[in-house]
């Protein structure tokens, strides 16, 4: 999650297009779209953006999305 006014629009528009529920339905059975897309994208009341994955709770996995976050906030 990311506290109000931290991160662009650019950056929370990527997101919520990536997300798994604005696929297609065959996207939505590929297995990549289904470890790539966040399976929510919300931004609260209170401006918060929530963002949230489905990944393997593997060192190497989680450095991969932190990554992958990392340069997203770069762009």
């Amino acid at each position: 999650s990311f506290f109000p006014n931290t991160v662009g629009e650019k950056f929370i528009r990527h997101l919520e297009s990536a997300n798994i529920a604005n696929k297609s339905y065959f996207e939505r059975l590929s297995p990549k779209n289904q470890e790539q897309s966040p399976y929510l994208t919300e931004t609260l009341a209170d401006g918060t953006f929530v963002c949230a994955w489905s990944t393997l709770h593997i060192a190497s996995v989680l450095d991969e999305k932190l990554r992958a976050i990392k340069a997203l906030l770069q762009n």
